[in-house]
């Protein structure tokens, strides 16, 4: 194991705890340690980004974190959003037999890439999907046999799993960077400047 590697190694020393910037080099990383550095990597990877819709409603649902480790195969997945950890995870568990519905609130499958990549891959894949676009979500509810949704368009899909692939956040949010020099965007990536 890498990270038992690391920690045995007598020049690395692991905090396995939360970490905060408290000034431009420094960080706090318990109640009563602090180090610096002249140099800090910000690796803080991201984690699923979830409408508020989802946790509104109360019912179970996986993300990317999560759906790879299912006990058993599900017959059907309702598949919120149409971005690329979406579609790839619906095409491998598609490939396996699972029934698969996706909503997504642009009028396309992979909205952000190339316009003509974007529209081929839409029209071959609607003949093995049940694909609503432009649409969003109104309501969701658990039922006896898995998920229900109601979508604004006025129409209704279902399926034994929700598994919401809307994006992932950036883990930036709680690192104290104002007290750095490093600068964000709207959406909590870290900006280099060139």
């Amino acid at each position: 194991n890498g990270r038992k590697a690391r920690a045995e190694d007598p020049e690395v020393t692991v905090y396995e705890c939360h970490a905060r910037f408290v000034g431009p080099h420094r960080l706090r990383v318990d109640v009563q340690t602090e180090i610096e550095a002249d140099h800090i990597v910000i690796a803080t990877g991201g984690r699923p980004s979830i409408p508020q819709v989802v946790p509104d409603a109360e019912v179970p649902y996986e993300t990317s974190d999560t759906v790879m480790r299912l006990s058993s195969l599900p017959a059907s997945i309702l598949v919120l959003g149409g971005g690329p950890v979406a579609v790839e995870l619906a095409h491998v568990f598609s490939s396996l037999g699972v029934q698969i519905t996706i909503v997504e609130m642009a009028d396309s499958l992979l909205a952000t890439f190339d316009r003509e990549v974007s529209r081929r891959f839409t029209a071959a894949v609607s003949d093995l999907w049940d694909i609503h676009l432009s649409t969003s979500v109104s309501c969701i509810r658990q039922n006896t046999t898995g998920i229900e949704i109601d979508l604004a368009d006025g129409s209704s899909v279902s399926g034994e799993i929700l598994f919401v692939a809307t994006g992932r956040s950036p883990n930036t949010d709680s690192l104290g960077l104002e007290a750095t020099i490093v600068t964000t965007d709207h959406d909590g990536r870290v900006v280099v400047d060139e």
